[in-house]
């Protein structure tokens, strides 16, 4: 008798731990399936780049780049940056300003003439060991985001044998808002081998206001007449051509660029104050202008004294919206609401996580085992 009361306590513990057990179970059903399996991505001139897996490390020579990586929360992989992302105020580089004062991430160079050697220093000393650096030449990433004729000059130096670095990636300029959905979609796979929800936004913000124009039926003579300046200095200014971030942005949203001019420099051409007054006599109705954040007050000042202010909207931008960032995202929908407040307005469109939806199926498969525990222990116990 006396065995099998021992018999069915041994038998109730044993249960009690295999049912905890069962409930502790995680079964990795969905989430980053390529970590460990080659990764091909696209840059921006067209080239395929594959990674054997994930990349560990990664290296970042702008602002707009060192954001993506903070947005797509690797910024523990980020050894080094530039000194723009160093001396960013906005608070989404806290956390990596704190990094560089500890030394875990280089941040001494920029693409500039002044930075460029300490940055091309920062970057040999990241895959020195003897210096503590890990970053691996054969695998990490290094993401180049200057002007093509910066970005040449440093991925000649960069990939020739004697540095040897293999998977850089380059981005010269953003002229159509594809572009730029396909820039973080290429680093959020290198880094996570999956596409973050944060970039999957990109794309249904440019959907949502695509589809919601297509479905108002406005049409390109109805579209918001606007203009982009991207920069104020001794009385000219420069206007938003063709080619540019800020402009493809624009389209995007929906946006009658009235400074288009093909006759005209491009990206960008030279303008001063009276020609703005053309601009505004020669287009009756709503003007939207959006103005870059490097303007000065005095800037915008005379940008309304020369446009006035009967049917104008002025929109300064923030300087992550117009950069190579997932911010972008922002700064679409910004406009957007801008040039037609009865479609849009509200927070920005977001793609939610279906980590839920995950865990949901961990509960039910963990249930599943503990009811199978529980019929076995039944069964022993009704034995004994």
């Amino acid at each position: 008798m006396n065995e099998i009361i021992i018999s069915k306590k041994l038998i109730a513990v044993s249960f009690v731990l295999l049912l905890t057990a069962a409930s502790m179970i995680i079964i990795p059903i969905s989430g980053d399936s390529s970590a460990d399996s080659a990764i091909t991505v696209t840059d921006g001139r067209g080239r395929e780049v594959t990674f054997d897996s994930v990349a560990m490390h990664v290296i970042t020579c702008g602002k707009g780049a060192s954001a993506t990586v903070v947005h797509l929360g690797q910024l523990d992989k980020l050894v080094v940056c530039d000194t723009y992302t160093k001396n960013a105020t906005e608070e989404l580089f806290n956390d990596l300003k704190q990094k560089i004062d500890k030394g875990e991430i280089m941040a001494d160079g920029n693409v500039y003439s002044s930075g460029i050697g300490a940055l091309k220093s920062n970057i040999i000393d990241a895959a020195d060991t003897e210096k503590g650096g890990k970053f691996d030449k054969e695998n990490d990433l290094i993401l180049l985001t200057a002007s093509k004729a910066t970005n040449d000059s440093l991925y000649t130096y960069l990939t020739d044998p004697a540095q040897g670095y293999k998977k850089v990636l380059i981005w010269d300029s953003i002229t159509d808002y594809a572009q730029i959905v396909n820039y973080a979609t290429a680093i959020s796979k290198a880094l996570t081998g999956s596409v973050n929800d944060k970039v999957k936004s990109m794309e249904l913000v440019q959907n949502t206001i695509s589809d919601k124009l297509k479905e108002e039926k406005v049409t390109e003579d109805a579209k918001v007449k606007s203009i982009y300046i991207s920069s104020y200095s001794s009385g000219t200014y420069k206007l938003g051509n063709t080619g540019s971030l800020a402009v493809s942005m624009m389209n995007a949203a929906g946006a009658n660029n009235i400074a288009f001019d093909d006759a005209k420099d491009k990206p960008t051409y030279a303008a001063v104050k009276s020609d703005l007054t053309t601009i505004r006599e020669s287009n009756t109705g709503k003007i939207v202008v959006f103005i870059d954040s490097y303007v000065s007050e005095a800037g915008i000042a005379d940008i309304e004294d020369a446009m006035g202010k009967e049917n104008m909207t002025y929109v300064k931008l923030e300087n992550l919206w117009n950069n190579f960032s997932i911010d972008s995202k922002d700064g679409l929908w910004m406009m957007a609401c801008a040039m037609y407040p009865e479609y849009f307005s509200g927070d920005v469109p977001e793609v939610k996580s279906d980590d839920k939806g995950d865990i949901v199926l961990y509960a039910a498969i963990g249930g599943a085992v503990a009811v199978a525990v529980l019929i076995v222990a039944v069964f022993l116990m009704k034995r004994h």
